[in-house]
């Protein structure tokens, strides 16, 4: 029962990784979310 438990959790946060990585890349235009996370940090440095 427990390891059901462990691996159910893991395909649960994959798969939220990336529906949320997919919703980022659609308010991003299709852009790769990791380099528009690089631009707003080296804008906010700037």
């Amino acid at each position: 029962m427990d390891n059901k438990i462990i691996i159910l959790r893991g395909i649960i946060l994959i798969l939220a990784t990336i529906i949320i990585a997919g919703t980022i890349r659609i308010l991003n235009n299709g852009q790769n979310p990791l380099a528009e996370i690089g631009k707003t940090k080296s804008t906010v440095y700037i």
